[in-house]
């Protein structure tokens, strides 16, 4: 044998060995969408991909599988037997390097194989045990809402206007449904139940009034900072969470009467209940979501003062925000 064709011997099996994990990695890759499910006639998802694909079922080896429905690991092979293939949208395959780089949870033992299972009507969970989400919207029933609606209740109305000319003529501002901004971080403690910690900042608010009895104009514009702890539950591509809430406002009241004007500040704070909603968007392998969120919160009416020295009046009740936002999953 000369060094040549030596050299070239040595060079094929070199390139066969590089190229044969490539091979086996690619045979371990595939899909099966809900008609070629159906197309198998089998009722249970197991004697389906048994029928298509039964190299992706190892003889006797039914725990070097790790199945994965909508993203959360369930077990091995056998786990399909209790999966109708008529409630299936797609069924994937994917290698253990796969489940160790994208998916949240995954056996400790030794698996060679990955099966993927999307159900119906649904997409893969959030990838990734941790959650940071940030959002922004509007405070549809806010603060400042629940203030206008006690004002007009102690004769202060929204919308009367005093002589032209006089030195207390005002009118309603618009910004009735304050912007909010806040951001989480939660953390899945089991499967799909988990704890978030939220914070959220309302910004400025307003609420005023003019009372015929006492002749004076009322104002304040406010600001409020909230935080929550909230259990949560995922579901498909939502998340329900509740718990308590704690909220410190900050008030800038102002009266006027005579030609004379009281400006001052005051501070309350309240704990309340909050429920939460989010939707969220699974951008394929990316760990990135896009997300809607709808936040209700009730507070127990707490005393704040609106004239000096003494005149109060209790403000609290049912508030709800709305706002989108992005969630990053790791």
């Amino acid at each position: 044998m000369t060094r040549n064709t030596l050299r070239r011997a040595l060079l094929a099996a070199l390139t066969l060995c590089t190229l044969a994990p490539i091979a086996v990695d690619a045979q371990m890759v595939g899909r099966m969408r809900d008609r070629e499910l159906a197309a198998s006639g089998a009722p249970q998802l197991y004697d389906a991909v048994a029928s298509i694909h039964p190299e992706w079922l190892p003889d006797g080896g039914a725990n070097r599988v790790a199945v994965f429905v909508n993203g959360a690991y369930r077990g091995d092979a056998s786990e399909l037997r209790n999966i109708q293939t008529d409630s299936v949208s797609t069924v994937r395959l994917e290698t253990p390097g796969y489940a160790a780089q994208y998916l949240r949870r995954y056996p400790a033992g030794t698996f060679d194989r990955v099966i993927l299972v999307t159900m119906r009507g649904s997409a893969p969970a959030p990838r990734g045990r941790f959650t940071i989400a940030f959002h922004g919207g509007s405070s549809v029933a806010s603060l400042a809402s629940l203030t206008r609606q006690e004002l007009r209740a102690t004769g202060y109305g929204a919308q009367k206007q005093i002589i032209p000319g006089d030195v207390l003529t005002w009118k309603e501002t618009d910004d009735k449904a304050p912007f909010t901004t806040g951001g989480s971080v939660g953390i899945r403690i089991k499967d799909r139940w988990g704890v978030s910690v939220m914070g959220m900042r309302t910004w400025e608010g307003w609420a005023g009034g003019f009372s015929d009895a006492t002749k004076r104009v009322v104002s304040t514009r406010m600001t409020s900072s909230e935080a929550a702890v909230l259990a949560t539950a995922e579901h498909s591509i939502f998340r329900l969470g509740v718990g308590p809430t704690y909220q410190q406002a900050e008030w800038k009241w102002t009266t006027a009467w005579c030609g004379c004007k009281d400006p001052r500040s005051e501070e309350s704070s309240s704990l309340g209940v909050a429920a939460e909603m989010v939707t969220r968007v699974p951008l394929g392998r990316f760990p990135v979501s896009p997300s809607l969120t709808f936040l209700g919160r009730y507070y127990p009416p707490e005393e704040v003062t609106y004239l000096p020295p003494d005149s109060r009046m209790e403000v609290g009740g049912f508030m709800f925000t709305m706002g989108m936002g992005l969630s990053v999953h790791f």
